[in-house]
């Protein structure tokens, strides 16, 4: 397992240590736990900058802001340590509650090398619109031009999305803008059936004075195509409603959840209470 990927461990791992115990004992287990995710960031920070640079041009902008982020999160990190070690112990505990609210998010980092790659895939290039061309019939330039115009607008959605995934970003930001993406997804994949079925099409025309019986069943053919883009297209919006009921249905398992820890809590501390009651 490379570092960059065991870092989301260590992060979740170090937040999951238990409390932190009181007095020094508590200073001293904060003290650790910045270090421990100064290191880690850095870490982290190394394995991006390598992904990064292999990824290409597209990342070049992400790399520097990135960057800038990350190496704000480390000295944060640091300064925990030094303020702790200064003996401002109240101004610390600020810092280290701000920076470990951020930590477990670190991962959303990595998202956009992600993002950047699909950006990459989905954007048309020179090469593969000249493949296209070759031996491209006439009533197919039209669908072509179309096909390409929706890669662009999907890969530009696809890099808005990874300009907002980013560790402070909320998960209704990120979801936001993926919408988005499926649409534009959807309409790239259209697109390009259309663009398909064009030259199947026009294949079957070639010769139109062959017999009408031909133009009739490529007609019923072009009928079908425009029904299973349409289903297509609902079949997309009935996958987006399904995703946010989804997430209605995690969002009340985690209210669910943290309304049983607080009764557990409740309890727990209503029978210590009881205990420390001299007995009757």
């Amino acid at each position: 397992m490379t570092p960059r990927r065991t870092l989301g461990f260590a992060l979740i791992a170090a937040l999951a240590i238990g409390p932190a115990l009181a007095g020094a004992e508590e200073d001293r287990y904060e003290i650790r736990f910045a270090r421990q995710q100064a290191d880690g960031t850095r870490e982290f920070l190394a394995g991006y900058e390598a992904d990064a640079k292999a990824a290409g041009e597209f990342m070049q902008e992400d790399l520097v802001e990135v960057r800038q982020y990350l190496e704000g999160q480390i000295a944060g990190w640091d300064r925990v340590v030094s303020l702790y070690k200064d003996g401002k112990a109240d101004e610390a505990k600020m810092e280290f509650d701000k920076r470990a609210n951020i930590a477990p998010n670190l991962w959303k980092s990595r998202g956009r090398i992600e993002q950047r790659r699909r950006q990459q895939d989905a954007t048309p290039t020179e090469m593969w619109y000249t493949r296209e061309l070759e031996n491209l019939p006439a009533a197919s330039l039209a669908p072509l031009e179309a096909w390409c115009e929706a890669r662009k607008k999907y890969a530009e959605s696809i890099g808005e999305l990874a300009k907002v995934w980013m560790p402070e970003s909320t998960d209704t930001q990120i979801r936001e803008v993926a919408d988005k993406v499926r649409q534009l997804q959807v309409e790239a994949e259209i697109a390009e059936w259309t663009y398909r079925w064009s030259r199947e099409n026009a294949d079957l025309l070639r010769d139109r004075n062959l017999s009408p019986t031909v133009n009739e069943k490529v007609s019923a053919v072009q009928q079908t195509e425009e029904q299973l883009n349409q289903i297509r297209r609902q079949r997309a919006e009935l996958e987006r409603k399904w995703q946010q009921v989804e997430q209605v249905r995690r969002e009340q398992i985690n209210a669910a959840n943290k309304a049983r820890d607080a009764a557990v809590r409740a309890r727990d501390e209503a029978q210590r209470e009881l205990q420390k009651k001299p007995s009757q």
